[in-house]
């Protein structure tokens, strides 16, 4: 039975060894005394300023304010969302407006910091069901969507990440956002086993060869990376890291016989990760393996009955250690978490696995009775290790001027850049040329450096203006990459 939070064992370090470095960003290193000292300071500040919101967006740079802002809001018994910057315009005032936002923990906000004179020291302890965080992803509507996450979910899925991949390997590195719950798990695992988690600056998280002399000088044993990144990684620097987690329903053709590959099955539902497979050889379709101890996988044919036979596709059904739903909405959280209709007498009587995760995934056994990821049964997608939702594009793009439609859809650039596993977006989009031409003759001035091209030339230019002006709505990897008129 849980019952301790991330703060309790962050004290209990803080007492024992407040000098330890749980994280390290970049080259500096930060201990518990020091995320301390700031926690507090961001505590009563939030306390002077009364904030009425239940859920405190943070707007900041990856910092070690940035993780002792999601501390000071645990010791106010408060919950968090993180904000990545750069971020849309669009989606930080969607958050501000769902949150009910009175403040924000930003760039302003921590200049007004230092203004700070009197500091309050704070040992307030959380309860395991409570609030933790929101985290925002992709949504079918149009809108991103907000899950909850309790105390107790991180607290169960660290015990579960530590175990299966920490427990042989010296510090985890990571390259990944902020406002993904994987991210924050992985820091998690840092304060709770003071095992330091070394995070790379926005700047860095392509940049393989900085990334390999890092680990070399650190001594760094894991890392999770998106699976396109790791065949990259594993080309130059084969046996560097004992373990790489890749987060993939479709890898394929990705092995080491010296580096250990765990290819997990994750969505922000579950508390990212809820199965995990070793990878023992190079597949075509990289199994998703078999569920973590705190989950239980149902494979629902389309009658509502348990497969247990190979080979035949199904729906994904998770139970566990999953989320309290989505945030202001009761409707998508009834539709998505429902009643467990398959639960054990004994399960029933221990009021265990109450609520099942439709997950929307299609999958199959294969001869060893491991899942294999097949498709999505909407319109979602995996870009980059990420869950894209292809309503969420197409509404964003027909926001733009001069667009009619567009239709938003993934593919395999695998064979352009000779790197397996690499997906991309693509759209195809009705313009509105007419308009466009017409827009342009209405001022010469803007028209005149195009006067000796053709209509089609004028139109491809526009193709580029599309993304600059599609980020204003979406995060950068949810951008398509090609357009097709």
């Amino acid at each position: 039975m849980v019952n301790k939070c991330l703060i309790d064992y962050f004290y209990k370090h803080l007492e024992e060894n407040p000098n330890n470095t749980p994280l390290c960003f970049n080259e500096t290193p930060v201990t518990y005394k020091q995320l301390n000292n700031l926690s507090n300071k961001i505590a009563t500040f939030l306390e002077m300023k009364s904030a009425s919101n239940k859920v405190i967006p943070i707007h900041l740079d990856k910092s070690p304010q940035l993780v002792a802002s999601m501390l000071a809001c645990f010791k106010l018994n408060l919950a968090y969302t993180i904000i990545d910057k750069p971020a849309p315009k669009e989606l930080l005032d969607f958050i501000k407006q769902e949150t009910n936002v009175s403040l924000i923990i930003d760039d302003k906000f921590m200049i007004e910091l230092d203004s700070l004179k009197t500091v309050k020291i704070y040992k307030t302890r959380n309860n395991s069901d409570d609030l933790a965080t929101v985290i925002y992803t992709s949504g079918i509507t149009g809108n991103p969507k907000g899950v909850m996450i309790t105390h107790k979910n991180i607290i169960m899925q660290i015990f579960s990440i530590y175990d299966r991949f920490y427990k042989s390997c010296k510090g985890g590195l990571l390259i990944t956002s902020f406002s993904f719950i994987a991210t924050q798990i992985i820091v998690a695992v840092g304060i709770v086993y003071s095992e330091t988690a070394y995070i790379l600056p926005n700047d860095r998280t392509i940049d393989l060869k900085y990334q390999i002399k890092y680990i070399q000088k650190h001594k760094i044993g894991f890392s999770f990376y998106p699976p396109q990144l790791a065949q990259i990684f594993l080309k130059f620097a084969n046996g560097l890291l004992k373990v790489i987690a890749i987060s993939s329903d479709t890898a394929s053709n990705i092995f080491s016989d010296k580096t250990t590959i765990k290819n997990a099955y994750a969505s922000t539902e579950t508390i990212a990760l809820s199965t995990i497979f070793q990878v023992d050889k190079a597949y075509k379709k990289t199994p998703i393996g078999r569920s973590l101890p705190d989950y239980k996988i149902y494979l629902i044919d389309d009658k509502n009955k348990i497969i247990t036979t190979p080979n035949k596709v199904g729906e994904i059904l998770i139970t566990g250690n999953i989320s309290q739903g989505y945030f202001k909405n009761d409707e998508l959280t009834n539709e998505k978490f429902i009643k467990n209709i398959y639960r054990s007498k004994q399960e029933i009587e221990s009021n265990e696995y109450e609520k099942v995760f439709k997950s929307g995934d299609l999958a199959y056994y294969n001869e060893n009775m491991d899942l294999v990821y097949y498709q999505r049964k909407d319109s979602m997608f995996n870009i980059r290790g990420q869950r894209v939702e292809s309503t969420e594009v197409k509404q964003a793009i027909k926001k733009l001027p001069n667009i009619k439609d567009a239709i938003v859809k993934e593919f395999d650039i695998s064979n352009i850049t000779n790197t397996p596993n690499n997906k991309a977006i693509y759209s195809g989009i009705v313009i509105d040329t007419k308009k466009i031409l017409e827009d342009y003759k209405d001022d010469k001035s803007s028209l005149a450096p195009f006067l000796d091209i053709s209509d089609d030339e004028l139109i491809s230019i526009d193709r580029v203006l599309i993304s600059v002006e599609l980020k204003q709505y979406l995060k950068d990897y949810m951008v398509p990459s090609v357009y097709i008129v």
